[in-house]
């Protein structure tokens, strides 16, 4: 993957965010925030498991079209085969990443130069495509949906059409055309959950001082990209920080 990374990388359009150098989840989420502020409608689009369907034989036949080397391509058969039967890759497999995402690089260039959607994102399985016309959207998805059927073997397990101004949920965050970032509700959930627990955690012995500091450090990140400040104050989190930096392990009532 040394070797094949560059190559590989250089293939793919700017529009995917997964498992690449300079990219990730917040870069990807502010690149939607970009596309949601400029149109009205969004059409967003995941597949049903993916990695498990993933076919063999296409996934050769887009590796074969850059490599050649008998020994890299024997590698790949090998690689693809250690998994019984014509679909799926092994799972936890680094080259596993780099497969599906090559596999969907095939997605992204006929959205991108058949259907020519500007804007674009894709993470993953999960993808997003925006436009102004909904009408014309809706054309798309049915084009999409046939793409992933006949050429990529692939099923759309959602694909939903809906104005920006409802939000688009994505990569953890709300994104509205005003410019406002939320977390997801279902995130800001688990956190508050989460931030509950720390002090009794680390008062009994469950989490050691720098898993539970990492814990917070960790929420807080994630709440820094996005306009959580009347959240942060309900989940205390800067005395939170505090409490735990300042443990030593004894026994003393928490003030959570």
């Amino acid at each position: 993957m040394n070797v094949i990374e560059p190559i590989w990388d250089g293939l793919f359009l700017s529009d995917s965010y997964a498992c690449r150098k300079d990219k990730g989840l917040h870069a990807g989420s502010q690149q939607t925030m970009k596309f949601v502020r400029r149109n009205r409608y969004c059409l967003k689009c995941d597949i049903s498991k993916f990695y498990p369907s993933i076919d063999h034989a296409v996934a050769m036949e887009i590796i074969e079209r850059k490599i050649k080397d008998k020994g890299v391509l024997w590698l790949f058969r090998d690689i693809l085969s250690s998994v019984a039967g014509e679909r799926n890759v092994p799972i936890g497999n680094y080259t596993s990443q780099w497969i599906g995402n090559l596999y969907l690089n095939e997605l992204d260039t006929f959205v991108k130069q058949e259907l020519r959607v500007k804007n674009y994102v894709r993470y993953c399985d999960d993808f997003l495509l925006f436009f102004n016309d909904k009408k014309e959207l809706g054309n798309m998805a049915e084009k999409v949906r046939t793409f992933c059927k006949e050429r990529l073997k692939l099923r759309l397990s959602k694909c939903d059409l809906f104005p920006t101004s409802r939000g688009v949920d994505f990569l953890g965050y709300r994104h509205f055309p005003a410019g406002y970032l939320l977390l997801r509700k279902s995130t800001a959930k688990r956190m508050k959950q989460r931030a509950r627990a720390i002090p009794y955690e680390l008062k009994h012995g469950i989490l050691t001082k720098e898993r539970a500091l990492s814990a917070v450090m960790s929420m807080k990140g994630w709440m820094k990209h996005a306009n959580t400040h009347h959240l942060a104050l309900t989940m205390e989190l800067d005395a939170l920080e505090r409490f735990v930096r300042g443990w030593e392990g004894t026994e003393r009532e928490a003030v959570f």
